[in-house]
C-alpha cells in the first residue's frame, strides 16, 4: 500500500482538524478496531471518560465526529468512540 492512502483527517480537538499519516507503521496504538469506521462515510459519537477531573460541575464533554478523533480530543482523559455504523 502506498503511504499516500494512508493520509487522512483527524479531529485534533473539537472543531480543530489536522492531518495525520494513519498507518501501523507510524502509529504505536492506532486503536482500527474502533477507529476503522470511520475512514469511510460515517458519525460517531465521543464521551470524555473524566469529567470530574476537568473540575467542571456540567457533563459538556460529548462531540460528534465524522472523523477519526485524537486520544485526548477533550481537555484531558480521554474518551469513549461509538461509531453509528461498524
Amino acid at each position: 500500500m502506498d503511504w499516500k492512502d494512508s493520509i487522512t483527517k483527524i479531529l485534533y480537538r473539537p472543531f480543530d482538524e489536522r492531518w495525520i499519516l494513519y498507518h501501523d507503521e507510524m502509529i504505536e496504538r492506532s486503536r482500527k478496531e474502533i477507529l476503522k469506521h470511520l475512514l469511510h462515510p460515517n458519525l460517531a459519537i465521543s464521551i470524555g471518560r473524566q469529567s470530574s477531573v476537568i473540575g467542571s460541575e456540567n457533563y459538556d464533554i460529548v462531540f460528534i465526529s465524522e472523523i477519526i478523533v485524537a486520544f485526548n480530543l477533550y481537555r484531558r482523559g480521554g474518551e469513549l468512540v461509538f461509531p453509528l455504523y461498524l
